[in-house]
Formats: structure tokens, C-alpha cells, sequence
């Protein structure tokens, strides 16, 4: 059962030029950081090679080694062919131009994409994940743009995340939009954007927990090509075990941390079905954020006047964001202290998880 009255979400702002949108920035730069990202890897790899060829080592190690740096750099070159140019265009249009609303209307599904009718053009725009960002400018009837610029390319924001989206134009319609299901549970479930959103972000979830297995894993594999080539003697059964002894509680410890870190996230889309949505007020205590967020603290006050301090482990850019310049959250169920709750904007891809201060008392 969705609320009343929908959430009321951060827009772009218009007023000034679209790089100027701070979450719009903020999503933006982290895009670029993807290109850079594989640049450490393959450096670690190349002076992996390099220390193990200079030691004398059996070919086998050192050329697995440069061969994963030479793979990491393929990977950026990848990368930076398909995303630097379009994100070079991106911050043109945004330093050019202002975000602008327009009315348009959903004409179909294409892939990972949606076509849209808008300002008399029609326009192939990615997805969120999810699929979730028609469901959202179907609702809505609000979409806001940059461009096209020479090259068909305009970019477009939905209102609540900042993530600008890319689209072309084109003359296609895409396959009909299949109806939404019936959910009348009376729970923030009921919400199915708030639904697909939090599917989405419990699967990522295995993305953050299992790079230190699979890095140990690579390591074992190279020591098992160490001793194929050397042979089972003594010194090089000794180097490979000692190798193993001191990688394994390393990735175990880092793999540990991770999954306590980050396990709660997989139980999100059960959360939703502790209640309804309820709006609460609340204000944020300032927070070092980095490109995917971080962790946040603040008060909430709820609709009795009570204020209660809540905690928002890996808050998002999007859901910090709309706390920030709304002062409003929704709360998925009665909060209650000592339980982690799904927390967000009900009918807009922003979610997270919330709990309250050890030691507090039950309302």
C-alpha cells in the first residue's frame, strides 16, 4: 500500500548550470573513478612480475603476474574508450547547459534501456537497475534534460537519484510496458520501485564481499603453477606454504570484515515487510563521504515529538542527498531499538538501512 501523499524528493536544480548539481557531480565523478580503478591493479601486478622475475624465479609466476597487469590494463583501455568520451560529452552538456523539466511519457521497454516521448523527440534512455526508473517518470510524468547535443546525445535525471542518465535519440517505440503487479500487503513492500531497488542493492552486495576470496584464490593458483614447473622439493613446498600461511588470514580477516560490514544489506528486501512507510523528520550530523557515500548519524523525530538519534551504515550519495535538502526520511515499520530497518523514499530507487543507538529506550 503506497502512502497518501507520495514522497517529496530532492530535483534538479535549474537555475544554474547542471554541473552545479552537487549529486549530479557526485555520481558523475564516481563513473570516472571506474576508469581509473583497474590502474592500481595492474601496477600492483607489473611490480609483482617484476620483483618475482628479479628474484630469479621460475618463469611460470612472473609471467602470470604481467600477464594480469597486461589484463587490468586492457580492462582500462576498455574502459576508458567507452566511458571517457561519453562522459567528456556529458561535461560539456552540463557545463553548457542547465537541467530542464519536461513532460514525457513512457512508449516502451528496448533492452536495458526506455524509450520516451519528450519535447516532440523520442529518446532511448539507459535503466537504472532494476528497471526501475520508468516505473518512476511513469508515475511522475517528470523527466529533466540536458542537450541533445551534435551528436544525439542528451543526458536525463528522473527526480530523487542523481544519477544522469544517457540516452540517444531514435525513432523506435520499444516493446509495451508490462503492467505492474498487484501488492496490497500494507507494508512499504506494497512500494514496487522501493521493491526492484532493494533487490538490486542486496545482490551488489556480493560484489563487496568476495574480492579478498577471489584474490586468494589467484594466489593460489599461481603457487600451484610455481610448484608444476619447480617440482615438489623441499624449497619449493616451504615457499608456497609460507606464501599461503601469510595471504590466507589476510583475505580471511579482509573477507570477515567485509561480510560483517556489508551482510545486513542481503536482508533489505525483507525489511520492507516490517510495516508501512512512515515520514519522520530528521536532521544529519556533517559526514566525510566518498564516492559511494558512507556512514552518517543524526536525529529523527517522529510524529509523537520524540527525537531519537539514528545511525545510516554506507548511506548512499542519493539517499544523504535527499536527506539534506529535504529534512524528511520514510521508515519502513515501527522503529525499534537494537533492529536495523530499511529506511527511504517510497515510489523513488533511494534505500538504505538505519538503526538506532545501543541504549536506547523502546518508544
Amino acid at each position: 500500500m503506497q502512502p497518501a501523499s507520495p514522497a517529496i524528493v530532492a530535483q534538479p536544480v535549474t537555475d544554474r548550470p547542471a554541473i552545479e548539481d552537487a549529486l549530479a557531480v557526485g555520481i558523475r565523478d564516481y563513473q570516472l573513478t571506474l576508469v581509473r580503478a583497474p590502474l592500481g591493479g595492474a601496477a600492483l601486478c607489473a611490480a609483482l612480475g617484476g620483483l618475482v622475475y628479479l628474484l630469479g624465479i621460475t618463469p611460470v609466476a612472473w609471467v602470470a603476474a604481467l600477464g594480469g597487469a597486461a589484463l587490468l590494463l586492457v580492462l582500462q583501455v576498455v574502459l576508458a574508450i567507452w566511458l571517457v568520451p561519453q562522459n567528456r560529452a556529458a561535461k560539456q552538456l552540463m557545463t553548457a547547459q542547465s537541467w530542464r523539466q519536461v513532460h514525457a511519457e513512457v512508449l516502451g521497454l528496448d533492452g536495458r534501456h526506455f524509450v520516451v516521448e519528450a519535447e516532440g523527440r523520442r529518446l532511448r534512455i539507459q535503466e537504472m537497475g532494476g528497471r526501475v526508473a520508468h516505473l518512476v517518470l511513469r508515475r511522475t510524468g517528470r523527466l529533466w534534460l540536458v542537450g541533445p547535443d551534435d551528436a544525439g546525445l542528451v543526458l536525463a535525471r528522473i527526480e530523487g537519484p542523481g544519477t544522469p542518465l544517457f540516452g540517444k535519440m531514435t525513432t523506435e517505440t520499444g516493446t509495451p510496458v508490462p503492467p505492474e503487479p498487484e501488492q496490497a500487503d500494507g507494508t512499504a513492500a506494497a512500494d514496487p520501485v522501493s521493491v526492484a531497488w532493494a533487490g538490486v542493492l542486496a545482490r551488489a552486495i556480493k560484489y563487496r564481499i568476495w574480492p579478498d576470496v577471489a584474490a586468494f584464490v589467484l594466489v593460489a593458483l599461481v603457487m600451484l603453477g610455481f610448484l608444476l614447473v619447480q617440482g615438489l622439493s623441499t624449497g619449493s613446498v616451504v615457499a608456497s606454504v609460507l606464501v599461503l600461511a601469510i595471504a590466507a588470514p589476510m583475505s580471511l580477516r579482509r573477507h570477515l570484515k567485509a561480510r560483517r560490514r556489508f551482510r545486513p544489506w542481503t536482508s533489505l528486501p525483507e525489511l520492507l515487510h516490517a510495516g508501512p512507510w512512515q515520514p519522520v523528520g530528521i536532521t544529519l550530523a556533517p559526514a566525510q563521504l566518498g564516492p559511494l557515500g558512507g556512514n552518517a548519524q543524526g536525529v529523527i523525530r517522529l510524529a509523537s515529538g520524540a527525537d531519537l538519534p539514528i545511525q545510516l551504515p554506507e548511506a548512499s550519495l542519493d539517499l544523504i542527498g535527499n536527506i539534506q535538502a529535504m529534512g524528511g526520511l520514510w521508515v519502513a515499520g515501527d522503529p525499534v531499538p537494537g533492529k536495523v530497518f530499511a529506511v527511504g523514499y517510497p515510489g523513488y530507487p533511494i534505500l538504505g538501512l538505519a538503526t538506532f543507538n545501543p541504549g536506547m529506550t523502546q518508544l
